[in-house]
């Protein structure tokens, strides 16, 4: 019985301690994966911290492009209004390309007007110192006929008393007067016509440098203007496209980016 009972004790013994080994290696695995699943769980709140931080970022993105479509919105309706603005300014150089040409067309009409009274008033005076020459030269020879035919009577009488004398001394001095006169008048005759012919030449001369100078001082007005408004029109225009293009490409950008956070999200939560 004793050494049943030894035996039965150092069993016991053996059983104890086999118990008490294996109960440490429990304790030592308890104790790793402890560890470890601190360590998961420090992990897990990292990695929720990088998720809420991802998806803040992508949220931000969103507001971001959000924003950036209402500026590009913005900047179409700009654009739309500066198309309504350039169509609006070519119709009103269109209408002043008409009106212009209507008003070129009226003075024309009118120049030709005042250029046709012109000619008819030279061609009245023109005519009425025609009639003036005939009167002079009719005088002229009415003067001569009657100076011969003095001569002819003086020539053939003989014997005059006084009264008579003094009557062809009076006659002669009107005679005389009358050549004066006519020489007067055919002198300004010729002075007028010299005047009518100076004055046409003239009206005509500064009648078309004046239209001439009107005409290109009016076009080079209206190509000046027409080219500012063109240069800033193309100014505004390429502004806004260049605008309009880097709002885009970093709209582009952003939406590139928001996808690889979205793809990484996606990835770490797999």
């Amino acid at each position: 019985m004793d050494v049943n009972d030894s035996a039965v004790l150092q069993e016991k013994d053996r059983v104890i301690v086999l118990l008490n080994e294996t109960a440490k290696a429990f304790q030592f695995q308890v104790a790793s994966l402890q560890g470890q699943l601190t360590l998961a769980t420090n992990q897990l709140a990292q990695r929720d911290m990088v998720v809420h931080d991802l998806q803040q970022h992508v949220q931000d993105l969103k507001n971001a492009s959000a924003d950036q479509n209402s500026t590009i919105a913005g900047l179409q309706s700009q654009l739309g209004l500066q198309k309504a603005t350039l169509d609006e300014v070519e119709g009103q150089l269109k209408t002043a390309d008409a009106e212009f040409e209507a008003l070129r067309a009226t003075f024309e009409a009118k120049d030709t007007v005042k250029c046709i009274k012109l000619n008819e008033l030279i061609v009245r005076l023109q005519n009425e110192a025609s009639q003036l020459n005939v009167v002079i030269r009719r005088q002229d020879k009415q003067l001569q006929e009657k100076a011969t035919a003095t001569v002819t009577t003086d020539a053939c009488l003989s014997a005059r008393d006084y009264s008579e004398n003094q009557l062809i001394s009076l006659r002669d001095d009107a005679i005389e007067a009358k050549a004066k006169e006519l020489k007067l008048v055919t002198d300004a005759n010729d002075g007028l016509r010299a005047q009518l012919d100076a004055l046409e030449i003239e009206l005509k001369t500064k009648a078309l440098e004046r239209q001439s100078q009107n005409l290109t001082t009016s076009l080079e007005k209206l190509q000046v203007e027409r080219e500012g408004i063109r240069e800033e029109l193309s100014a505004t225009r390429l502004k806004a496209r260049v605008e309009v293009e880097g709002m885009q490409g970093e709209l582009i950008q952003r939406r590139t980016k928001q996808y690889e956070l979205t793809l990484k999200l996606h990835v770490r939560a797999t």
